[in-house]
């Protein structure tokens, strides 16, 4: 063996202990590639699984998400069919108690100056409507204007609240005005709706002192004009309340323009 070993040449030591190294690298170098390999599909492996829980718990959310929507979309569809329903009943009562107002009122207010509507000048006429006055029943009138009351009230909650007291001004204007009207011819001593505080109380509680002065300053359809101006101010208020969203209506500039035509025509005679 030691013969062996003196008889080797540097050579031949630096082939065997060189090819050994060599196999031994190829050896180091596939492990390092197969375990290499191996982390990278287990890594893989990880964040496949890691994507397949993200992408379960998006579907999740998204089926969670869709189905919110449907039912929030389901109920404001629900609330608004209900408003909407409201909103025809609020206007059907609107219109029954416009329907309140007798005619012969109706007529005084809209053919007599603020200084003709006396007692004078009624019963100076040809016609009998001074007798329609003196037998106009305050009480069936009072059922009239009211009568839809109780049935709108079961529809408040569907309605907004500036709506709930337009009803009530309208409502309550023209109670006042008829009640001053019939009342004072009765007693011989009419006073014009414009000079009460009563009217002024009702009025401010949904108009601005603009609108309201510019009512009282109308010498010839004034009565009309404030119906048609709390009017608008419903219709608005509707608007608003069916589209969910502000709409500015310049109620006094349309009333303007309707006064403008109506002055177009003149008085007739009683």
């Amino acid at each position: 063996m030691e013969e062996l070993i003196n008889n080797l040449d540097n050579w031949t030591i630096f082939k065997i202990f060189g090819g050994t190294t060599v196999v031994v690298s190829a050896v180091v170098i596939y492990l390092s590639k197969l375990l290499n390999e191996k982390i990278i599909l287990s890594w893989k492996s990880k964040n496949d699984n890691r994507i397949e829980k993200i992408k379960g718990a998006i579907n999740k959310n998204n089926s969670i998400t869709s189905t919110l929507t449907q039912q929030v979309g389901q109920n404001f569809q629900k609330l608004q069919d209900k408003k909407i329903t409201a909103i025809e009943k609020y206007w059907v009562n609107i219109l029954s108690i416009k329907s309140a107002i007798s005619p012969v009122v109706s007529l005084f207010y809209s053919i007599f100056s603020d200084e003709e509507l006396t007692v004078e000048k009624i019963n100076s006429g040809k016609s009998d409507f001074g007798k329609l006055l003196g037998e106009f029943s305050q009480y069936e009138f009072t059922e009239n204007l009211t009568k839809g009351s109780d049935e709108i009230a079961k529809f408040r909650p569907f309605l907004s609240e500036n709506l709930w007291v337009l009803m009530h001004a309208y409502q309550g204007f023209i109670g006042r005005c008829v009640f001053l009207l019939v009342d004072g011819y009765q007693k011989n001593d009419i006073h014009h709706w414009k000079t009460d505080n009563g009217i002024k109380q009702i009025a401010m509680t949904v108009l601005n002192e603009k609108e309201f002065e510019y009512i009282i300053s109308l010498k010839s359809h004034s009565f009309e004009s404030m119906l048609q101006l709390l009017e608008n101010k419903i219709l608005a208020e509707v608007s608003k309340l069916i589209s969910s969203k502000d709409f500015t209506i310049n109620s006094l500039e349309e009333l303007k323009t309707i006064n403008t035509i109506l002055d177009q025509h003149k008085n007739p005679n009683i």
